[in-house]
């Protein structure tokens, strides 16, 4: 027991020198931290040539040291940064900002060292706005509760010019003589002077002088109506307005107008009164206290309503008939007032008719329009609507026809009230075998292939009875005269006629549509036409094709003569 104790201490002594001899080797290995002793040298600036700065804009500086080492590290945040006039360029850490137009020197400072100055130029605008100057540069002097458009324009750096009406601020020196809104306009609001300026990042216009005068009076003309107003009628006013310094303006625009009876008459802004109701008002223009002498107005009754035209065609389901209104006035004169009276249709499920006096068919039937204003009605119109019934297509039983050849079909339509009307160009036109034959919008058939079928028009949901076609096709060419052998002089000519014979036993002269051969031509030739020449003495083959089919031939002896 007393042997394993000891073994076990002589383990632990050595195991406790060994980590004292390792910890005391890394010791003696381990590198010895110096402070470094490079100085600094000299300390740049840049940006070296800074752009122009605007007036409350801002420009990062950076602040490079060089030390004794050769190393160059940032040390923006370690410098005192100074500018040599704050009053045109602040600086902090590195961060100019524009105070006011001028020039100054940015240096920056450590250790007793300063950096060479950079020259910061600081501007009025990013643009470099110099100077504005408010147009037009005399305006004429403007009365109470007129307007007046002003212009700004910007002169720049580089000698270039701008209209920035839109972005200037614009201000009144006396509020109570001209007001000045954000686009340019002035108005006057009583008389006096007032100095209009225009302002832009730190830039003012010269002063304009804008002299306001008082309105003395304000005249209406006409004076008086030249006539007697009809209910529905217009009249156009102006109102002339005479200053204080007696020259005379139009304020149409300007003024308040006033009926003095708005059951008889209305007047907008602009001057223009209509006629309401039989009677009379006054009429009155205001501007900045000054109220024009009242203008009588009178406005006439209306004694009858007639709708144009008075007995109108039948119209179809579908389709538009324009109606017009004139009015009667107490005096006998006529005026149009279709857009003023109020249409009506009696039965709307037959007809209906817009406030512009425009009916359309909705079904078969009979309808009545009126016309209905300031309590008179018109007499009413009858209106019959009419409806498509049928369609027929001609010619109903059309010849055959050859393979090429074309056939021209009408469509007619047929109404509820007997009467008909041309379709063709409307109706939508088919074949029911278009190998057979195909039809065009305008009714035209062209036949393609050999068989039948049948051509139909279509429209509005009705459908014509169907024409049956048929295409013959070409059984057999013959030639005419058919004698061969046949003789013929070199330099005389003989014509040649094809025949056709067609799958209806039928046969026509297909001479012009053949392509005529000649076996020889140096012996003799043979025109499209059918007309063949002697060239020489000799034999030649005359024949004709068409289609795939060939005639038989005909032997041509040319013979001197």
């Amino acid at each position: 027991m007393k042997r394993k104790s000891i073994k076990f201490i002589t383990a632990f002594l050595s195991l406790g020198l060994v980590v004292a001899l390792t910890l005391s080797m890394a010791a003696c290995s381990g590198s010895t931290t110096t402070k470094s002793t490079a100085t600094l040298v000299s300390i740049s600036v840049t940006p070296y040539s800074p752009a122009n700065l605007a007036v409350g804009s801002t420009q990062r500086f950076v602040a490079t040291g060089i030390y004794s080492d050769g190393t160059t590290p940032t040390i923006t945040s370690q410098v005192t940064w100074t500018s040599s006039n704050s009053s045109i360029a602040g600086i902090a850490t590195g961060l100019a900002t524009g105070v006011a137009v001028g020039s100054t020197s940015i240096t920056a400072s450590e250790s007793g060292i300063t950096s060479p100055s950079v020259t910061l130029t600081v501007i009025t605008s990013a643009s470099g706005l110099s100077s504005i100057a408010v147009t037009p540069a005399f305006p004429a002097d403007l009365g109470v509760g007129a307007s007046l458009q002003l212009a700004a324009l910007g002169t720049y750096a580089d000698g270039t010019t701008a209209d920035i009406t839109a972005k200037v601020t614009w201000t009144s020196s006396n509020t109570a003589v001209a007001a000045v809104f954000a686009n340019g306009a002035a108005t006057g609001e009583g008389s006096g002077t007032a100095n209009i300026t225009a302002a832009l990042s730190g830039v003012t216009s010269p002063g304009l002088k804008l002299t306001v005068k008082a309105v003395s009076s304000i005249l209406i003309t006409p004076a008086a109506s030249t006539r007697n107003l009809d209910v529905g009628a217009t009249q156009q006013f102006t109102a002339i307005a005479t200053y204080s310094d007696g020259a005379s303006a139009d304020i149409s625009s300007q003024v308040t107008w006033l009926s003095s009876n708005t059951q008889v008459a209305t007047i907008y802004a602009n001057g223009l009164a209509t006629g309401i109701a039989a009677g009379s008002a006054g009429i009155t223009a205001t501007l900045s206290g000054v109220t024009s002498q009242a203008t009588a107005l009178a406005v006439q009754p209306l004694s009858s309503i007639a709708i144009s035209p008075a007995s109108p065609n039948n119209l179809v389901v579908g389709a538009a008939q324009h109606f017009t209104a004139i009015g009667t006035f107490a005096d006998g004169s006529l005026m149009d007032i279709t857009s003023q009276v109020t249409w009506s249709s009696a039965t709307a499920n037959i007809a209906t008719i817009t406030a512009g006096g425009a009916a359309t068919g909705v079904k078969t039937g009979t309808d009545k329009i009126t016309a209905t204003m300031a309590g008179i009605t018109s007499q009413p119109v009858t209106l019959n609507v009419i409806s498509l019934s049928a369609i027929s297509v001609a010619p109903s039983s059309p010849a055959n026809m050859g393979v090429g050849s074309t056939q021209h079909f009408t469509a007619t339509g047929s109404y509820s009230d007997g009467s008909t009307a041309d379709f063709t160009s409307q109706v939508v036109w088919s074949s029911s075998n278009s190998t057979v034959v195909t039809i065009a919008s305008g009714g035209i058939a062209t036949a393609v292939g050999g068989g039948t079928t049948n051509i139909i028009a279509t429209f509005g949901g009705l459908t014509s009875q169907p024409v049956a076609m048929m295409v013959k096709v070409l059984s057999a060419i013959m030639i005419e005269p058919a004698t061969s052998p046949r003789n013929l002089n070199v330099g005389a000519s003989l014509p040649f006629v094809a025949v056709g014979i067609f799958s209806d036993g039928s046969m026509s002269d297909i001479t012009s549509q053949v392509t005529w051969i000649c076996s020889n031509t140096n012996i003799a030739t043979i025109l499209a036409n059918g007309s063949a020449t002697g060239v020489a003495a000799g034999t030649a083959i005359i024949s004709a094709t068409l289609s795939g089919i060939t005639s038989s031939s005909i032997t041509l002896n040319v013979v001197s003569p």
